[in-house]
């Protein structure tokens, strides 16, 4: 396929539709303007394929339970254990369902008797 970079500004920054098929096929959020790094659909889309892509994603979408759980799931477990934030308990338990180390656990998870023993 055509490496989003190569797509016109105007489309990449514009279209919706573009943006979506680009990070449906693998694509980076990297090159998308801001309006469409805070598209829960597209966002959603690309850490599905890649957990990484999570930190191009807006500060709104990369605190959003189900974006952050897609992502762990699709690799992004150390990235998101670093940033996590303490109400974030149900998605460090996913983490740790999804075979995360209990290294990687911020301090404060650890004392959660639940997400130890999971």
């Amino acid at each position: 396929g055509l490496p989003l970079y190569n797509i016109s500004d105007k489309l990449k920054n514009e279209d919706r539709t573009i943006a979506y098929a680009a990070v449906k096929k693998g694509h980076s959020l990297g090159f998308l303007n801001t309006l469409l790094k805070d598209n829960y659909d597209i966002v959603l889309e690309a850490v599905k394929h890649r957990g990484a892509y999570i930190k191009y994603a807006s500060n709104r979408l990369k605190h959003n339970d189900n974006i952050l759980i897609e992502a762990i799931k699709n690799g992004a477990v150390d990235y998101i254990m670093k940033e996590i934030q303490p109400n974030k308990r149900e998605v460090v338990l996913v983490a740790v369902q999804e075979g995360c180390s209990l290294s990687y656990i911020p301090p404060i998870f650890r004392k959660d008797d639940i997400i130890v023993l999971t």
